[in-house]
């Protein structure tokens, strides 16, 4: 009689795309799965693992996140031995941790590591993480896998993972599963998309990938009257003779004419502006362009204090809460009740403005009052804002009642916050019964 060998391949193809600004930690979990078809025999060896594909997906910072694996043998055989191996590529390969450890509960918590765990990049903990393991027939082993980054770099890691059983003379042989994880960049305030600085490409042939405003050496800014821009221009396709426009009407320029203050860095010819729109293009040196180039101008604003569009990462609100108006640490009551909250700047460059919205009624009801003055409360309108200096104006309305707050003041005096700046504000309720 014949002995016949069933043989089964299980590769795992693991894809991680990270694309890191400043800062972040990362996990995940895999999640992917291979079955053997048929029904399992004495003398045969058989193996699925499940829990790979998890992995895919896009990664938070500062959020790590975990799963569970399972490896079991779905044949006849002991497998007195259980193998992984990997293959990394792509760039940063470096910059993603892996811990990996046995669950020996019923209960399964990826989400506490133990103290033992097996750990190390894709690189060197892949190969430790089934080395010595053994599996019974018809048996099911789970692990736990928590990837982390710190980088603060764009990475792409691609690792390709294999898994194999053996038993004696026999081994399951590769499968293949692929997917893709994403890290966005954490926004920074260093950087503004190029619309919230009002600058747009001028042709067809141009494009600008970013918009940065340089701070001192400290991080900071000294003199909110003055600043600089550096705008990327970059050809769409191969060359191109390059040309941006900038609306100067909009903050932070505040329609400043170009001869009054403006100061060109890098060789350029400007004509306008023509309804506000200043057109800008290379100069003798660089007018046409191969490769990015870095475009440098500074404004100096005489009269008023640069303010710049709202955008992510530029300022922080907090949650809305309801308290009386001359003490936020006492409850409201019925003719005595404001909503607070703190805005805080982050955008270290110059002063910027706001925007913030909340619904009455979840605030009102978040709070500890009983619910007959909850009932009450839940009548009235905004009757303004305080606290922020001009600028900042406040409207109440629709269904549910949306209260809007905005900044759009010119300056410190105005209404607008730079970085580490906060303004705290109180939106005051009326009694409508």
């Amino acid at each position: 009689m014949t002995r016949r060998r069933t043989t089964l391949v299980v590769t795992l193809t693991l894809a991680v795309l990270l694309v890191l600004g400043t800062v972040g930690v990362a996990s995940a979990a895999w999640r992917t799965q291979a079955s053997v078809s048929g029904t399992p025999m004495a003398g045969t060896v058989g193996l699925t693992v499940a829990g790979f594909d998890g992995l895919g997906g896009t990664l938070s910072s500062g959020t790590p996140l975990s799963g569970a694996v399972t490896v079991s043998n779905t044949g006849g055989l002991e497998l007195t031995s259980l193998t992984a191996t990997v293959a990394v590529a792509g760039t940063g390969t470096g910059s993603v941790s892996v811990a990996v450890w046995p669950v020996t509960s019923s209960t399964t918590d990826c989400g506490s590591v133990p103290s033992a765990v097996t750990s190390g990049t894709w690189a060197s903990a892949v190969p430790s993480w089934l080395s010595g393991a053994t599996l019974a027939a018809g048996g099911t082993a789970t692990y736990c896998f928590r990837a982390t980054t710190t980088s603060t770099s764009a990475a792409m890691v691609t690792p390709t993972v294999t898994v194999t059983g053996h038993a004696a003379t026999w081994a399951t042989a590769p499968v293949a599963s692929t997917f893709t994880e994403t890290v966005p960049a954490p926004t920074s305030p260093t950087t503004v998309t190029p619309a919230q600085a009002g600058i747009a490409p001028g042709n067809a042939s141009t494009t600008v990938p970013s918009v940065t405003f340089p701070v001192d050496a400290d991080g900071t800014l000294s003199n909110p009257y003055y600043f600089c821009v550096d705008v990327t221009v970059a050809p769409a396709a191969g060359s191109a003779v390059w040309s941006l426009r900038i609306d100067t009407t909009k903050p932070p320029y505040n329609s400043l004419p170009p001869a009054s203050g403006w100061r060109w860095e890098t060789d350029v010819t400007v004509s306008g502006p023509t309804q506000g729109i200043l057109t800008v293009a290379g100069g003798r040196s660089n007018a046409t362009i191969t490769a990015p180039l870095v475009v440098r101008f500074c404004v100096t604003q005489k009269a008023a204090a640069p303010i710049m569009d709202a955008g992510p990462g530029t300022y922080s609100v907090s949650t809305p809460q309801l308290a009386s108006c001359s003490d936020r640490t006492r409850a409201a009551s019925r003719y005595d009740a404001c909503v607070w909250t703190d805005v805080t700047g982050l955008y270290p460059h110059f002063y910027i403005g706001f925007h913030y919205q909340f619904v009455l009624a979840d605030v009102v009801n978040a709070s500890s009052l009983g619910s007959e003055l909850k009932g009450q409360l839940l009548k009235d309108t905004l009757s303004g804002v305080e606290g922020g200096g001009g600028g900042i104006a406040a409207t109440g309305g629709g269904t549910p009642y949306t209260v809007t707050v905005t900044s759009d003041g010119v300056g410190p005096s105005e209404g607008a916050i730079t970085g580490g700046m906060t303004r705290t504000l109180k939106a005051r309720l009326t009694s409508n019964g």
